[in-house]
């Protein structure tokens, strides 16, 4: 009994710092996130629980696949047809420019649910708790934007505005919408289980974000029966310019919507908690 507790109980040196906490590389990446962007403190501490989260961990590491997927696609057809079909569009303004917001959008809250009721005691200012969930998702989204211009070059014109439009409006609309409506999202995230693993439970209030995603589903389809894919690219850019800016410049409202419901929320929250 003694030989088995001493296996069980006693740590190699070696492995302390690893078990401990994060590499030499990821504490310099968490340190200036914490001194360079708003609220940074509080980016850091999502990220690091997105990190340590299998379910997050596995659905982030899928969905970049899929993204690299797709562009390859659309890369070979352009190399073997010169243009790319309006099916394999439709996945790169979804899946491609998405990438791993479909991951931790929906959950954006839920992510927090271990740690929240010591966020609120705490005199943290709810518009910087917004404003951290705001940066983690436009975080999501820089893997496709940085990748999207190698695509840019091969396509007509008419399909950089579209694309270049497209992007935009997951900035300035996708990402604030779901901020916005995120505490209506009142399911904790499991720490412990794979991806494969969701949860249901308020799955109907998802219903609050189907039409700004309808917008996004319904432009390749409008503007490839009407050829009006200036038009469209450059409305989809106009509104996602000025979500972007609205979003930057004023989270009141997201903190006003969150003093709303955090109640109700942490209530969800305890009710729903893993086991």
């Amino acid at each position: 009994m003694i030989r088995v507790m001493r296996a069980r109980l006693e740590v190699d040196r070696r492995t302390v710092a690893q078990i401990g906490g994060p590499s030499r590389r990821a504490a310099s990446v968490y340190q200036w996130i914490e001194q360079t962007l708003p609220a940074g403190t509080l980016v850091a501490l999502e990220l690091r629980q997105v990190v340590r989260t299998r379910r997050l961990r596995g659905a982030t590491a899928t969905i970049l696949g899929l993204m690299v997927l797709f562009y390859g696609w659309a890369g070979a057809q352009l190399v073997m047809t010169g243009t790319v079909e309006s099916e394999v569009l439709m996945n790169i303004v979804l899946w491609g420019i998405g990438g791993p917001f479909f991951a931790i959008g929906y959950t954006v809250y839920g992510i927090s649910a271990g740690h929240i009721d010591g966020l609120f005691a705490r005199p943290t200012p709810l518009s910087h708790i917004a404003i951290s969930k705001l940066a983690l998702l436009w975080a999501g989204l820089i893997p496709a934007t940085l990748l999207l211009p190698t695509l840019l070059p091969w396509i007509p014109l008419r399909y950089v505005a579209f694309l270049v439009g497209c992007t935009l409006y997951w900035w300035g609309v996708m990402v604030p919408s779901t901020v916005y409506f995120g505490p209506r999202f009142r399911t904790p995230v499991d720490l412990s289980v794979s991806h494969f693993s969701m949860n249901p439970s308020g799955s109907m209030r998802g219903l609050v974000l189907l039409p700004p995603l309808l917008v996004l589903i319904a432009s390749p389809i409008l503007a490839d029966a009407t050829g009006a894919w200036w038009i469209v690219g450059g409305s989809l850019c106009a509104v996602g310019v000025f979500g972007i800016g609205g979003a930057a410049w004023r989270p009141e409202p997201f903190a006003q919507q969150l003093n709303r419901h955090r109640h109700a929320m942490l209530k969800a929250f305890r009710e729903n908690e893993p086991i």
